[in-house]
């Protein structure tokens, strides 16, 4: 039997085929087309990164600032991070900025992106339950419905277009939100955009934070997630801020000066009073605002108003910040997995050079009588930078200014001396102790002998029950040291007071306090029915109150009455703990998160144990005791006489 053969013309793949005839089918040309969802399988993706992608598909809100179409000249720093988004190496992208620059546009582009090229399910996380809503039945909802390219994903069902829940035809969009930990932690995601992380609240105690919890939801896409973080920088101790330092490559954006034609990065001052905003020295804020009458200064010395700053930043780049190499060329030689970008207002079209410089002025104003929100808010919401909470009350230099001649380990003149004290500050890894002379009367003038830090309870005995000389060579022991017993070791502390019992003092630092001390009866180990042998007595110390006395203290010339002297042998490290704490807005003294504030607190002890002993009210003549004569820690009961 003779094969018919028939002629397959696909026209629109160009191609002509030569296939046996199926039975039936008489011998010819057939014409054949594939159906329009395998060609669209089958289709090579386009090779766009998110700003080109963003430009040729995205369709603004006809109600919003810029409707149509995207277009990148509006903000051309916002291509750096989008781009790097779209790069297969990258997994997680950081934008730190300040509000109002942008930063939302930059998720919602990559979202539009990743759902064309790059399906898999995601989760946006917002601050609040009402601003995750909005998003959803909104703009996240627009920005599909409007792009001629995403509008078909949508299934057009109604079930599938939840207040918190977006399902396509190929993938799924969940929302969430900061305080509810059932969004966070109950579904698995390729692609997790986070906004105003600094912004969140915590869940609660018992769970890790909803950043935490968000970053674990990628876990089963190990290799092919992406993360995208972006807010408004609040402090150092920021989710954003710490994102940011942890990146392996940080961008700086730097534009393009129209007259010399050099990059540099835009900055709010500079001490040259070039490569800065200048305007009329002694001119009002409101007039600089309403008269716009701030420019900017490039290092070769042209001046620009807002136009031209716009041109410049139309022709910038963004260049890694160390490195100083713009961000195609640092991808060429390094596949970083994590980068992060920042920018400061100064660059965006929509905030006004004079309204920065309006703004500064009015906080710098506010600042000089102590009112720090405004300079928080230029730091945060122009500068882009974190408000660093490092406005301790003294400086360093003013402590070590407070050192005298002696040597560690010496006391001053023994006529001076009422008492030889100790106070411990307890850690997980060890003991920081300051042993320090207190003197006679309401000055409750000191000595510092020695400090330093001890790895564990032995080396401390053998450093604070060691005999002490005076500037004379006369001896002197430790009558009382105080040891801070809050903690994971409290249990090792109590025993260790009771093995030096009569010559130590568990201490508890209490805020709030209706007394600046209190003494209370120990009777059982904390968190047992297990007695301790003997009882103790601790002593509650309310800080707020002794740091309030110390910060004046220090603030006493050595030479004058009353002085918090420091030995020959005081570093700058035991000064700048000292400076640690400041007070904060409500009042409170705060120490900033990873800085030691070890010497502040033994001193704040010490101040308190010479108290607790009623020092001040102490006279040489009426004390009545040597100088190496351990001290009675409670008031002695007289025996009453037998009367005959």
């Amino acid at each position: 039997m003779t094969k018919q053969w028939t002629l397959i013309d696909m026209s629109r793949t160009r191609r002509r085929i030569v296939a046996p005839c199926p039975p039936g089918v008489p011998p010819g040309r057939v014409r054949f087309e594939w159906p329009d969802a395998v060609r669209r399988i089958w289709r090579r993706p386009e090779r766009l990164s998110v700003s080109e992608w963003a430009e040729r598909y995205r369709v603004m809100e006809p109600d919003g600032p810029r409707p149509g179409k995207w277009s990148n000249a509006t903000a051309r720093y916002l291509s750096g991070p989008m781009d790097a988004f779209s790069l297969p190496h990258v997994r997680e992208a950081v934008v730190v900025a300040p509000p109002q620059t942008g930063k939302t546009e930059i998720l919602l582009n990559c979202m539009g992106f990743a759902a064309d090229h790059y399906p898999g399910p995601a989760l946006m996380v917002y601050d609040q339950r009402e601003l995750a809503q909005r998003m959803s039945t909104g703009r996240v909802r627009n920005l599909f419905r409007l792009s001629p390219r995403l509008r078909g994903m949508l299934t057009g069902k109604q079930d599938d277009e939840a207040n918190f829940f977006l399902r396509l035809r190929h993938m799924r969009i969940g929302f969430g939100w900061a305080t509810s930990v059932s969004t966070l932690s109950n579904v698995s995601v390729r692609n997790l955009f986070l906004d105003e992380v600094d912004k969140y609240e915590s869940t609660n105690r018992q769970e890790a934070g909803p950043v935490s919890l968000a970053y674990k939801r990628v876990r089963a896409y190990r290799d092919t997630s992406k993360i995208m973080l972006s807010s408004s920088p609040t402090t150092v101790e920021g989710e954003i801020w710490l994102a940011y330092l942890r990146a392996q490559a940080r961008f700086e954006y730097a534009v393009r000066c129209p007259d010399c034609g050099q990059y540099h990065v835009m900055r709010f001052s500079h001490a040259s009073g070039k490569g800065c905003v200048v305007w009329p020295e002694g001119m009002a804020a409101q007039a600089v605002f309403s008269g716009k009458a701030a420019r900017y200064v490039c290092p070769c010395g042209s001046v620009w108003d807002d136009f031209k700053r716009d041109r410049a930043v139309l022709g910038g780049r963004w260049q890694e910040a160390e490195s100083g190499l713009d961000m195609a060329t640092w991808f060429a030689r390094h596949r970083s997995r994590s980068v992060a970008f920042r920018f400061s207002a100064l660059v965006s079209p929509f905030v006004g050079l004079s309204e920065t410089a309006s703004r500064f002025i009015t906080a710098a104003e506010d600042l000089k009588v102590g009112k720090l929100d405004a300079y928080k808010d230029f730091m945060n919401g122009y500068l882009g930078e974190p408000w660093q909470e490092d406005y301790s009350p003294r400086k360093e230099e003013a402590v070590l200014a407070l050192r005298d001649e002696r040597p560690s380990g010496v006391l001053p003149s023994t006529e001076k001396v009422a008492a030889l004290l100790a106070t411990v500050d307890t850690q997980d890894f060890g003991f920081w102790y300051e042993i320090r002379a207190f003197g006679y009367g309401q000055e409750c003038e000191s000595w510092q002998v020695r400090s330093g830090f001890v790895e564990d309870l032995d080396a401390l005995d053998r450093v604070l029950w060691l005999p002490y000389y005076d500037v004379n060579g006369v001896e002197h022991v430790v009558h009382l040291a105080g040891i801070d017993s809050q903690g994971h070791r409290t249990r090792e502390v109590y025993d260790w007071c009771i093995r030096n019992r009569g010559r130590t003092l568990p201490i508890n630092g209490e805020r709030r306090l209706k007394q600046p001390y209190t003494l209370a009866n120990l009777e059982n180990y904390p968190g047992t029915s297990v007695k301790i042998p003997g009882g103790l007595r601790l002593l509650h110390v309310h800080t707020k109150y002794y740091k309030d006395a110390l910060h004046r203290k220090l603030s006493i010339a050595p030479a004058d009455p009353g002085a918090w002297h420091m030995n020959a042998e005081c570093t700058t490290e035991w000064a700048k703990q000292l400076c640690a704490e400041y007070v904060d807005d409500l009042g409170n003294w705060s120490c900033p998160k990873g800085r030691d504030n070890h010497a502040w607190d033994v001193s704040v002890y010490g101040f308190c144990l010479a108290d607790f002993l009623g020092l001040r009210y102490q006279q040489p003549e009426l004390y009545g005791q040597g100088p190496g004569e351990p001290m009675q820690t409670e008031p002695r009961q007289e025996r009453p006489r037998r009367r005959w």
